[in-house]
């Protein structure tokens, strides 16, 4: 089971985000369907997997600058669109450029979608970048989606790290 250790160690980065997760997700179901593990293992990894996936990981995954919701199921598609029609009321225009950056429309340029043109820039950045053309609480709200961290191991260490520290002091100060 070498894929879910690999899997297990990038989603519990610091900056790993749902859209990540939901790419990590995808990949591993495409090497299960691949390596032709039983039927077991694979029920069992469908049923974990959608437990795991919100609407909100479709939806981040879909407005990633480098997944583009590519490899989501047409049904995941439509899954993602149903979470941002639900925010639509409260950030006006929200599907109109979700449809128009999928589309590669104005002000989003296919060229601005090249690999080359992507490498060290966070998907935050590259959303940031058209500060000024879009509704900013659009953009606020999209790079609210895209900044949500997939797991909880950082605040973790944070408060492991914390409970040494208090202990730490506590202990001087009882001395």
């Amino acid at each position: 089971m070498k894929p879910v250790a690999v899997v297990l160690d990038k989603l519990q980065q610091t900056n790993a985000s749902i859209a990540d997760s939901t790419e990590v997700w995808k990949k591993l179901e495409t090497e299960f369907q691949v390596s032709k593990v039983s039927e077991n293992v694979q029920f069992s990894f469908k049923k974990r997997m959608a437990q795991a996936l919100t609407l909100a990981h479709y939806f981040a995954h879909l407005i990633h600058p480098f997944y583009l919701g590519n490899g989501l199921t047409e049904l995941e598609i439509e899954i993602a669109m149903k979470f941002a029609s639900k925010y639509e009321e409260k950030y006006p225009g929200l599907i109109l450029t979700v449809m128009k950056f999928r589309s590669q429309l104005f002000p989003f340029a296919h060229v601005l979608f090249r690999k080359d043109k992507l490498e060290g820039l966070t998907s935050i950045g590259w959303w940031r970048s058209f500060k000024g053309q879009l509704n900013q609480l659009v953009l606020d709200f999209i790079t609210e989606v895209l900044g949500s961290s997939s797991s909880s191991a950082g605040l973790e260490r944070i408060f492991s790290t914390f409970g040494i520290v208090h202990s730490d002091i506590r202990n001087r100060l009882g001395n």
